[in-house]
């Protein structure tokens, strides 16, 4: 869980409203990820309070960030936990357990989006978008230039891959076997994302899993 909030108080009152009760019977935890406001630090920092754990990210809280403060979370759940599916979410948005769930028992994909599903309408009628049973979406290089220029984002278009799939709207889940070759692998990843592309760690993780589908016979 991606926040900027630093207040249990405020942690406290968003479980309440997200299912949290019945994500803790089922065993999970949550792991709330922040930036940090000292300049000095240079570790991960832990707090933990029952199931639900603060984490504190040795760098400033900004979105040119992001894909290195995912990265060092992941990497942190699959040393810290045993998991069976770490869920990305970002603190503004509300969590989708049932749909988790029934996406699960629908499939063991090791990348999935939870945003609802949607269909392209064609001269022929209505057909459904390729990836979108899984809540991904492709974007072209010039949409992904325009939404960084209205964000004053700067970025080398020239490094987007428009034939990633991500999840462009969280929450989105990822297999402990992926998400372990992630924390392996990764690092790359993340210095070209935020030397290049914003911080954009959604698209990132997409196209970790787009490059080595084949190597690991991902799904």
């Amino acid at each position: 869980m991606t926040t900027k909030d630093k207040t249990w108080e405020w942690r406290d009152a968003y479980l309440e409203n997200n299912q949290s009760e019945e994500i803790l019977k089922d065993g999970g935890v949550f792991v709330f990820c922040e930036g940090s406001d000292s300049v000095k630090s240079h570790r991960l920092k832990e707090v933990v309070k029952g199931s639900v754990f603060n984490l504190e990210v040795p760098f400033e809280e900004k979105y040119s960030n992001l894909a290195e403060k995912t990265y060092l979370s992941i990497k942190y759940c699959v040393r810290r936990f045993n998991f069976n599916y770490y869920l990305k979410c970002d603190d503004t948005k509300k969590l989708s357990y049932n749909l988790l769930k029934e996406r699960l028992n629908e499939n063991k994909k090791d990348f999935f989006g939870l945003s609802c599903d949607r269909a392209k309408k064609t001269r022929g009628g209505f057909t459904q978008i390729r990836n979108l049973s899984e809540g991904l979406r492709a974007t072209k290089r010039r949409n992904f230039a325009r939404w960084a220029h209205r964000r004053g984002i700067n970025v080398d278009v020239n490094y987007w891959d428009e034939h990633a799939w991500y999840a462009n709207w969280k929450p989105y889940a990822m297999s402990y076997r992926f998400s372990k070759i992630i924390s392996n692998a990764g690092v790359n990843y993340v210095k070209l994302y935020n030397d290049h592309l914003g911080g954009c760690e959604d698209h990132m993780i997409g196209k970790i899993k787009k490059d080595l589908t084949v190597a690991f016979d991902l799904v």
